[in-house]
């Protein structure tokens, strides 16, 4: 039996809608068609009478309430409890050996510098630079009471400055700045003269300071001082040469090479720089018995071989030899 199926025109009565011929335009969304309620597109069919659409995502059951595995803590504390005092933070240890005397600048841990054999300070901590151990309060006042007044008591000056290290010398310099507000070095400038001053000035300044100064004077003002520079720059050390560059510019503000360049000239010029610019061996280094062959022929095609003198070699030869070598 063959299955019947409604027509177009009667489409509309069997799915409920008012039968048209033909499909017709399709119904506006919203307005009500065969007293229902059409939706908007994308939205469940809404019925007055049975109050707005639920989401189907609305109904969730009910879950039971959360319960804690944990006991709640106490509102009281029980019956006997004390609570353990809260602990206090521990001040640090003092620093072994540190200076506690009224006025102790803050102690520095910069390690001291070496310069001709002896122990410098630091020249980048010299403001808050102290001595373990060492009070130089009764010395700063020592000095006080020899400078000031009338007249200057030069025994007390040589009895109190002769015996101290560079490193003690700083601290009372940095001792009688911070009681009398005056710099050690200016107070013996004005209480002394001639060589007894350039005494005192080198007592105060250490050995460091101390060529820096004579390395300004040297090359200060008309003319150079040659000797002064041979004497400071010339076969030392590598390690003392660098610190030297280094407190000149600390000190002065200025490029020692550069001071020198400017103010020598010719082979003069080129021998210091040789030697400021050099990397010696250090002293310590064992004899190297070839390279010191290898110099002695160096020197003797550069003098005594050749008509005339080679200047430049043999600066380069003695500037650039360890001190060992030398010898």
């Amino acid at each position: 039996m063959k299955p019947s199926y409604p027509d177009a025109t009667t489409a509309g009565s069997t799915f409920g809608l008012p039968s048209t011929s033909g499909y017709g335009p399709p119904p506006i969304p919203g307005q009500p068609i065969g007293g229902a309620y059409q939706p908007q597109y994308g939205s469940l069919p809404y019925h007055p009478s049975q109050g707005p659409p639920q989401s189907v995502y609305s109904s969730q059951p009910d879950l039971p309430p959360q319960t804690s595995y944990y006991p709640p803590p106490p509102t009281h504390p029980h019956p006997g409890y004390t609570a353990p005092p809260v602990p206090r933070p521990q001040q640090p240890p003092p620093l072994p050996n540190a200076s506690t005397y009224p006025g102790a600048p803050h102690v520095s841990h910069a390690p001291p510098s070496w310069y001709l054999g002896t122990e410098v300070p630091n020249i980048f901590v010299l403001a808050d630079f102290i001595v373990p151990g060492y009070n130089p309060a009764g010395d700063a006042e020592k000095i006080r009471n020899a400078t000031k007044g009338f007249g200057t008591n030069d025994d007390v000056l040589i009895s109190t400055l002769a015996p101290l290290s560079a490193m003690k010398m700083q601290a009372v310099a940095n001792r009688f700045l911070a009681a009398y507000g005056l710099q050690l070095v200016d107070v013996l400038d004005k209480e002394s003269r001639f060589n007894f001053n350039w005494c005192l000035r080198a007592l105060a300044m250490g050995p460091l300071g101390w060529d820096v100064w004579l390395l300004r004077e040297a090359m200060q003002g008309i003319g150079t001082k040659e000797k002064i520079l041979t004497e400071l720059l010339l076969a030392r050390p590598m390690s003392e040469i660098r610190l030297l560059i280094s407190a000149y510019q600390h000190f002065t503000g200025r490029q020692l090479i550069q001071d020198v360049q400017n103010d020598l000239s010719m082979k003069t010029k080129r021998m210091f720089l040789m030697a400021l610019s050099s990397d010696r061996s250090p002293d310590t280094t064992p004899v190297d018995y070839a390279h010191v062959a290898r110099d002695v022929d160096v020197l003797y095609n550069a003098g005594e071989k050749r008509f005339g003198t080679d200047e430049v070699e043999l600066s380069n030869s003695i500037s650039s030899a360890a001190d060992m070598d030398l010898r």
